[in-house]
């Protein structure tokens, strides 16, 4: 377990860190009208404006881009320097966090990760990813 700042769950977020928090899944909203996927939760579709729900994904993509954080925000200085990636998720959309490894020069563009769950002091879920060739 590790101490992290905890996530701010907003009312239109809540459904997203529930399936984290009870499965340890990713997910992403699903429209309901026209189908489109979209990550960060909102509260309607960008695509159409349509109602939206939670869809449980693969949490399998590729790294679209990514950076190494050398000077990190207060609660992530023991993890110095640590990647972050935006991933493109397989299901159609695009997603950002941690890329979990011991090895910052495995980090690269078109990388295959995985979602992984880690857990917090506190009890929370923080998706995070790994490289799809470390074992995960």
């Amino acid at each position: 377990m590790i101490e992290r700042p905890q996530p701010k769950v907003t009312p239109d977020a809540e459904a997203y860190w529930e399936l984290v928090r009870e499965h340890g899944t990713r997910s992403v909203q699903r429209c309901s009208d026209c189908g489109s996927v979209q990550f960060y939760p909102r509260l309607l579709c960008v695509a159409c404006g349509g109602p939206v729900e939670q869809a449980p994904v693969s949490g399998r993509g590729s790294i679209y881009s990514f950076t190494v954080v050398h000077r990190p925000p207060a609660g992530f200085a023991e993890l110095a320097p640590y990647a972050v990636a935006l991933v493109d998720l397989d299901e159609g959309t695009r997603a950002m966090g941690r890329v979990v490894t011991d090895d910052l020069e495995s980090v690269r563009i078109g990388a295959r990760v995985v979602t992984i769950i880690e857990r917090t002091d506190e009890g929370e879920a923080l998706p995070q990813f790994a490289l799809a060739d470390a074992g995960y």
